[in-house]
């Protein structure tokens, strides 16, 4: 069994997780704009690949869920599709059976999905399990809204190898029963087992068998602030106090580590706004001002000196120079 991760507490998920909520709040008429404000979720949809802090992404789901009777987690989780999770579809593509899929489904989980979320697979009583555990205790609002998501998800995956109806015997649950809500109709002829130390999905795997030894993916400190930093590091609001509350840390702790780290949060947002500018200019028509705007600049005399500082040349000189090439 994997043991949960040490003392290092920030944790980070991808945007392509929450994404699925918000169009179906959208879809549902929910105001969720104002409460992402509350949590720092950024309220313009942003491309996959982008990271959020999973405490505030929990948080802002949480008080959702309070808004509706809905079993929001369910009928979200039952919509899901491999498309949903464009990196785990591509690594996919020319996979063709269940047990190869959840090999790499294991090894990417963190890097492509969730920091905090441990998946791997487990004999018990001579049948392999697909197990999931958080990081966070059962007892953490919405937390079963969550896991039924999750657990909804690893079934769109197996289903995708095992048939559209396919419906496991058995299933293993981290919540008590009582925070059940409701059985999803893709489970209603499964026997649902509550308070289990995981999550549990058993798997009709081939008797030979072998969990792939393959390195698990994880991210270190400094690759998660770094993720967060490439989201968020074109608001006109970002600094070392902004950002260092965002992720529950203090201004001194988060600059000493970077120090430790042999760079600064200057560096490392100069280092996102840069690539963000010359992505801007490369591959779109949009004036000087607005790209300059889009990275987080309201001047455009300071966004021209913040890319000289970066790459030698202006954003109007830098995007004729690749005119002319």
């Amino acid at each position: 069994m994997i043991a949960l991760p040490d003392n290092d507490t920030l944790f980070i998920c991808t945007y392509d997780n929450l994404q699925p909520f918000l169009t179906y709040f959208d879809d549902k008429g929910i105001h969720w704009r104002e409460i992402a404000r509350q949590y720092h979720i950024p309220e313009h949809s942003l491309d996959s690949g982008h990271w959020l802090p999973t405490r505030n992404t929990l948080a802002f789901l949480a008080k959702l869920f309070l808004s509706t009777t809905e079993p929001v987690g369910i009928n979200v989780g039952e919509s899901l599709t491999l498309s949903h999770f464009p990196q785990l579809d591509k690594a996919l593509k020319d996979v063709y059976c269940l047990e190869k899929a959840v090999d790499i489904y294991v090894e990417i989980s963190q890097s492509a999905f969730s920091s905090h979320l441990h998946i791997w697979t487990e004999k018990y009583q001579n049948q392999w399990l697909l197990c999931h555990r958080s990081a966070f205790p059962s007892t953490m609002p919405g937390f079963n809204q969550i896991e039924w998501y999750r657990t909804l998800g690893l079934l769109t995956l197996c289903r995708h190898y095992l048939g559209a109806n396919w419906q496991p015997e058995t299933l293993w649950m981290s919540m008590p029963q009582y925070l059940a809500l409701s059985c999803p109709e893709a489970l209603k002829h499964t026997d649902i087992i509550f308070g289990q130390p995981f999550g549990g999905i058993p798997l009709p795997f081939a008797e030979d068998y072998e969990p792939m030894q393959n390195h698990l993916e994880r991210f270190d400190w400094l690759t998660k602030v770094k993720a967060l930093i490439t989201t968020y590091a074109t608001l006109p609001r970002f600094s070392v106090f902004w950002f260092s509350q965002m992720i529950g840390m203090s201004s001194r702790t988060l600059q000493r580590r970077l120090r430790e780290q042999g760079t600064s949060l200057s560096r490392l947002r100069g280092i996102a706004r840069c690539e963000k500018a010359k992505l801007l200019l490369t591959s779109t028509d949009l004036p000087v001002l607005e790209v300059g705007h889009l990275c987080g600049y309201t001047d455009l005399s300071n966004f021209n000196r913040a890319f000289r500082s970066w790459s030698g040349m202006t954003a109007p000189q830098y995007r004729h120079s690749l005119a002319s090439t």
